[in-house]
């Protein structure tokens, strides 16, 4: 248990106000490069998706100042707004990056706000640099406090943990001080919630969480600077975060190893557009597919025994898809489209036809998830696949670490093949390359619009 006078939002409050660009090595620059890069092809491609529409119609409404940027949309409104907009376009096609520990998608709200923020500011990309890798710190950091045992009472990351990773940010451009940040984060916990009940029955709202987060952070931390205050035991306390949403007693691991190891080199990228616990099996089953040249009237079943009983209900329960989001929270509609359709495009999941397709939905029938005990506890996210087919043979593939794993990482090189394709939804090649050169040289850009000029519309 944590021992002293100070409470855990002050130690938190201490150490990320005394995170700077100059303590940063080069790993961690390079690293937040990396990610801000992925980030933005998600937000490109996220902004073309309909679902996203209602979203960005909405703010649109308001017609906010023209504080901040609005990805691939000559809008410009209130900076809180605006991230909440970027946010969601972000995190629109389950594509986004994730930690290792769990704590969600730390890229999509901290890219949001940290650029919503500077462009209003006129920060340069040093300070935006410095706001990200908080951001990713305090996702890491509650990610491995809470996890697993808040995702499996029903907490959805994205908007619990979030609304505090995006306060970090928010509080880095903001220039708060140590005891105006604990301030916030003691503000913040008013706003965390959402659950995952997506996973069970669908449902689009899932993609607004990551704004939510986003424009929790910046009016938690604005609100703060002006002197408004909260529960300061809002981590450790008797109905603070630990207890609410883990049912644990002990927060340590929120404070434990300052200076010692930083979140954002805990951060993993995915490969295909789908829940990261559907990504091993598509890559086994791609695999056995290729070899054996499967078709959809050879399998007899499939079965893909995960690490987590968890992962029944979270992406084995939907086998009829009404949404995007079902689409692409369900094991069984994944596998089904990568042997009837030999991919798992983007576009394969927001056609609704390919929804309602009988092969695939015949296919999809044959999908049977379950906890394995072999894998329980496995560090990664990895699974055992069986296919049988209906000659008899059983075909059984297992892959510890998914693609994009710190085991198993995805190269710089192919994280910048990602962001080209997800660019190529909305930019010229021109456009695409352009946006590259200025993430590498985001230590060097002395104003940050000089980055966010470049996610508007091409004339």
């Amino acid at each position: 248990m944590v021992k002293g006078t100070e409470t855990i939002a002050e130690r938190l409050g201490e150490h990320i106000v005394g995170l700077r660009y100059s303590d940063l090595s080069r790993d961690v620059i390079e690293k937040t490069k990396e990610a801000l890069l992925d980030q933005l092809g998600c937000q490109l491609v996220g902004s073309t998706l309909g679902h996203c529409d209602i979203i960005y119609d909405f703010i649109k409404g308001f017609a906010g100042q023209p504080e901040a940027t609005v990805v691939n949309r000559t809008l410009k409104t209130w900076v809180h707004d605006a991230a909440f907009v970027n946010a969601t376009f972000g995190h629109a096609c389950e594509i986004d990056d994730h930690m290792d520990t769990g704590g969600g998608h730390p890229g999509a709200y901290s890219t949001a706000v940290s650029l919503a923020l500077a462009e209003k500011e006129r920060a340069n990309g040093k300070a935006v640099i410095a706001a990200f890798v908080a951001g990713y710190e305090i996702s890491w950091r509650m990610g491995r406090t809470l996890l697993p045992a808040s995702i499996a009472n029903g907490w959805h990351s994205q908007s619990t943990i979030g609304a505090f990773g995006s306060t970090a940010v928010a509080a880095k451009l903001l220039n708060l001080s140590a005891g105006q940040l604990a301030q916030a984060f003691a503000i913040a916990g008013s706003q965390a919630s959402g659950t995952t009940e997506y996973g069970m029955s669908g449902g689009e709202v899932k993609r607004m969480h990551s704004g939510l987060a986003a424009r929790a952070g910046i009016q938690s931390a604005m609100l703060a600077k002006t002197g408004l205050t909260g529960p300061l035991t809002i981590f450790e306390g008797k109905y603070g975060m630990v207890r609410m949403l883990a049912r644990k007693d002990d927060p340590t691991p929120l404070i434990e190893g300052f200076g010692e190891d930083f979140g954002i080199l805990h951060v993993e990228f995915k490969y295909h557009p789908v829940n990261i616990s559907i990504q091993s099996p598509i890559n086994l089953l791609t695999e056995l597919v290729q070899f054996h040249d499967l078709k959809p009237a050879d399998i007899e079943r499939i079965d893909v025994g995960c690490r987590a009983e968890h992962s029944k209900t979270h992406v084995g329960a939907i086998y009829e898809p009404q949404d995007v989001l079902g689409a692409q929270f369900s094991m069984p509609f994944s596998l089904a489209i990568r042997i009837a359709k030999r991919s798992n495009d983007l576009k394969l999941y927001t056609d609704t036809s390919v929804w309602k397709d009988p092969e695939v939905l015949a296919l999809a029938h044959r999908v049977f998830v379950y906890a394995d005990p072999l894998l329980k506890g496995a560090k990664g996210l990895g699974v055992r696949l069986k296919v049988t087919l209906k000659d008899g043979r059983v075909l059984e593939k297992e892959e510890k670490f998914q693609k994009g794993n710190l085991q198993n990482p995805l190269t710089p090189a192919e994280l910048t093949d990602k962001y080209r394709g997800l660019a190529s939804s909305v930019f010229s090649p021109e456009r695409t390359e352009k946006v590259i050169s200025a993430v590498r040289r985001l230590d060097e850009i002395e104003d940050i619009t000089e980055l966010t000029r470049l996610l508007t519309p091409e004339k």
